[in-house]
């Protein structure tokens, strides 16, 4: 093998794909259309995201330097942001996924309500901020950042 290949910026800009795995039983999970649950992404190291992480350094230096004390709820929104910073794309999350909701909420839904949490929701970048977020959805942050981190799939989906 070339030792050029571990050069893995063009893996990590071509990306990878995520099949949404559910978390007890390790299987697909399917969209409403039948298809796999999926998360497009690049890797960690894209040029896109080791812009991301540079920008955030440079903010938190500056924030330093201002005095700005700690806080722990921007540190969760920046580590979500450089996350979703390698997103490109979803097929089949349902809005449910966006929104934090206790197991009374769920119980006490209608079937219509419900079934309009199923309704899928468009990918954008505020969007997969807000999933990352939500501390009910963190099996699948989970799963995202170990293919997101996984160099290898990169690799593998490069010269596949």
């Amino acid at each position: 093998m070339s030792l050029t290949k571990m050069n893995l910026s063009a893996a990590a800009a071509a990306g990878a794909v995520l099949t949404v795995l559910h978390f007890q039983t390790r299987t697909p999970l399917k969209a409403a259309d039948g298809q796999p649950v999926t998360i497009n992404h690049l890797g960690r190291d894209s040029a896109k995201v080791v812009a991301k992480q540079r920008e955030q350094r440079n903010q938190g230096v500056e924030d330093a330097r201002n005095g700005v004390p700690f806080d722990a709820t921007a540190q969760d929104y920046r580590d979500a942001e450089l996350l979703a910073t390698g997103m490109t794309g979803w097929h089949g999350v349902p809005q449910g996924w966006l929104i934090e909701l206790s197991q009374e909420q769920l119980d006490a839904m209608s079937a219509e309500e419900l079934a309009a949490l199923d309704e899928v929701v468009p990918f954008s970048t505020e969007n997969a901020i807000t999933l990352l977020l939500n501390p009910g959805m963190n099996w699948l942050r989970e799963q995202y950042v170990k293919s997101f981190d996984d160099r290898g799939k990169l690799l593998a989906a490069q010269e596949a």
